[in-house]
């Protein structure tokens, strides 16, 4: 959730049928799949990692550039 909380992460969708948005999240070295209900207030599931690779190159260039610092 920390990850989620700080940006670090790629939302890859959200539905409001099921009330839930899914993540890719950089843990421990793995990538996870997170779903989490959809205000994003807790975890439903962790899944591993299912090989999008255009999700993950997301989530990496995202990770690798840090944000400017505030003035």
């Amino acid at each position: 959730m920390k990850e989620i909380m700080a940006d670090r992460c790629v939302q890859v969708s959200e539905s409001f049928e099921k009330f839930s948005r899914i993540f890719y999240v950089r843990y421990n070295n793995r990538y996870l799949k997170v779903v989490t209900d959809y205000n994003v207030s807790f975890v439903k599931t962790v899944l591993p990692d299912a090989n999008d690779f255009n999700v993950l190159e997301k989530l990496i260039n995202k990770l690798s550039n840090p944000l400017p610092a505030a003035a």
